[in-house]
């Protein structure tokens, strides 16, 4: 049996569930930035603001765990693994660190941008 893989697969677990509350989130902002858009109203504004700093700071917690993972692997292969195993390792460590770079990018125009005016997409 193998420890370490069980224990990754519970802590993707809670991850999965961070995901879900970050989607409900997602929906509830969407009335907030509805209710901007139609009736101008500055605290809806504010909240939906609130609530995208949240959902993209939430994310961008979760894709750590995984890039940190990524580098873990990273430096434990061995020379005996074979050529597919280590490209497998390298590709999910680059695909890793462009989502994480993303994630970083993404909070910092939802906090950057007052005005709202960048639509900004979780996916």
């Amino acid at each position: 049996m193998d420890e370490e893989r069980l224990k990754k697969l519970e802590i993707e677990e809670v991850i999965w569930l961070v995901l879900i509350i970050i989607i409900l989130l997602s929906f509830i902002a969407n009335v907030f930035e509805r209710d901007y858009l139609i009736y101008q109203n500055e605290e809806s504004k504010k909240r939906y603001r609130e609530l995208m700093i949240i959902i993209f700071g939430g994310a961008l917690i979760t894709y750590s765990y995984y890039f940190i993972d990524s580098i873990k692997e990273l430096k434990n292969i061995k020379i005996s693994d074979s050529k597919g195993k280590k490209e497998a390792i390298y590709l999910s460590f680059i695909s890793s660190l462009f989502i994480v770079l993303a994630g970083i990018i993404l909070l910092y125009i939802a906090y950057t941008d007052y005005d709202i005016d960048t639509e900004l997409a979780f996916n």
